[in-house]
């Protein structure tokens, strides 16, 4: 995914798009460096723990502090 790649999001449920957004930014992080900030517009955690421990439930027990994580900004457009 690239600045300026435009997205639809799909229902997976009903396979109906419900928005579409255009990407704004992309950079990568490690778990340990991310801050509230790039956090902004996305499901809010109380602590970098259960941050972990959500992204462990996705990806399983090898996720840590130190794994890269790429962060996408998008703006809607519909």
């Amino acid at each position: 995914m690239s600045v300026g790649d435009e997205l639809e999001f799909i229902n997976t449920e009903t396979g109906e798009e419900f928005a579409q957004a255009k990407i704004v930014a992309v950079f990568e992080k490690t778990f340990a460096n991310i801050v509230p900030a790039d956090f902004e517009t996305h499901e809010k955690y109380k602590s970098k723990t259960e941050m972990l421990e959500t992204y462990r439930q996705y990806y399983g027990e090898k996720v840590n502090k130190n794994n890269l994580v790429k962060i996408i900004t998008f703006k809607i457009l519909k």
